[in-house]
């Protein structure tokens, strides 16, 4: 099965955001994909976004199903278990973890003890450095979570804020696919059913920035391993 994810870059005007993912869309499904990742695009949000509605009635005439998360734009994260869409069974199940809820050890371990067999993540990278922790827990998560991770994000965001990439396709360990610019399609055939880990490996231990965001986002201090006794006068000659 051929699957794709979408980075896109953000343009902040609805108009133009719908019309680059119905772009992405056509291309995803000129590929050949039969599922299709999108990442979270805030100029989009609201069930009464005329844009929105736009979108998805044109989505209708495209081959290929798709995954378009919507979360509120104050919300913290989300994290849950689904089938996978209808004609797609074949998949299996899918964990989605958005934002913060992708650093949150409980809900990692409460997913983790269904097995499933993807997981897609939307963590909102808020910098190039965040975006390269991330894509280092979702190789971690491909041994662990669920064979098969979908990191799916947007690209363009202001410092500090949600948007700096980092999409990938991650089977096993291994990197199918990873965005090479700040818009892109990335395509990758899988085998179905989907190849687990055996066994699956614990949990990994998240990055040191991702600790540090989780902690500033919940108004906490993240705890720091010095590698010496900082106490200890220094050395003489």
């Amino acid at each position: 099965m051929k699957i794709a994810v979408v980075q896109h870059r953000l343009r902040g005007v609805a108009g133009e955001d719908a019309a680059a993912l119905m772009a992405a869309a056509e291309s995803a499904a000129a590929s050949g994909a039969e599922f299709v990742v999108f990442p979270e695009v805030p100029s989009l949000h609201g069930d009464d976004n005329p844009d929105r509605g736009m979108l998805f009635l044109q989505l209708g005439g495209v081959a290929g199903q798709r995954l378009i998360p919507q979360l509120a734009p104050d919300a913290e994260g989300f994290a849950g278990l689904a089938a996978a869409p209808d004609g797609l069974e074949d998949l299996g199940t899918m964990a989605l973890l958005v934002g913060d809820a992708v650093l949150d050890v409980t809900e990692l371990e409460n997913l983790a003890a269904a097995a499933p067999d993807l997981a897609v993540l939307i963590p909102r990278a808020e910098s190039e450095l965040q975006a390269e922790a991330f894509l280092e827990l979702a190789i971690a998560l491909s041994d662990s979570l669920a064979g098969l991770v979908l990191v799916a994000e947007a690209a363009g965001g202001d410092p500090g804020q949600p948007g700096h990439g980092g999409s990938a396709i991650i089977s096993c360990g291994k990197v199918l696919a990873e965005a090479v610019g700040e818009e892109d399609v990335l395509v990758a055939d899988v085998v179905i059913p989907l190849a687990q880990p055996e066994p699956r490996d614990a949990l990994p231990e998240l990055p040191t920035i991702l600790k540090q965001r989780y902690a500033a986002h919940h108004g906490e201090r993240a705890p720091v391993d010095y590698p010496a006794d900082l106490t200890e006068g220094s050395p003489t000659d």
